[in-house]
């Protein structure tokens, strides 16, 4: 049952009999993450019970690693790569995956990814020549030909966001 003192400046605090004997985990202590776990755990197995464990697991499965999140982004952009096959090279490059690179790289464009960036980019500008390959049986598709139409049509790979510390070291007027 929590209790109310007065401190020696006549502030009120309010404190429990667990705090006053140093009993408990400290929020921000290293095991709390394993002890949330042991304790999620009852509520999957609830959820599981009356039919929620569905949700659950695609709300896991969005938390996949960025690598297979790529390759699920990749497998996409060749659907829709093919789709738009037979429209010219700048309206593909302008209007449609100008933006899909450029929306991949405002999310993904943190510092210390710049090397998945640029493999990102690469693996686009390969799936594009293989799609563009495809229109007709005169292949005149060289990599120098598709060198000046990514350098044309996609933004350059680079970090978008600040390393974590200059974001959050934010000073706000309070």
């Amino acid at each position: 049952m929590p209790v109310e003192e007065t401190d020696i400046r006549g502030r009120k605090k309010r404190t429990t009999e667990a705090a006053d004997s140093r009993r408990g985990i400290p929020q921000g202590s290293p095991i709390s993450p394993l002890l949330v776990s042991i304790y999620m755990r009852r509520f999957v197995l609830a959820w599981k019970k009356i039919g929620l464990a569905q949700s659950w697991q695609s709300h896991r499965d969005l938390r996949g690693r960025s690598g297979d999140r790529m390759r699920a982004r990749l497998r996409q952009m060749r659907e829709a790569l093919r789709k738009r096959m037979h429209e010219p090279i700048p309206l593909q490059g302008q209007q449609w995956l100008r933006q899909v690179v450029r929306g991949y790289f405002a999310y993904h464009a943190v510092p210390t990814n710049s090397r998945a960036l640029v493999a990102f980019r690469h693996h686009v500008t390969d799936l594009w020549r293989q799609t563009l390959r495809r229109r007709s049986q005169k292949d005149a598709m060289t990599w120098e030909r598709m060198r000046r139409i990514t350098n044309a049509w996609l933004p350059p790979p680079r970090v978008l966001h600040p390393w974590p510390g200059k974001r959050f070291a934010v000073k706000h007027p309070r």
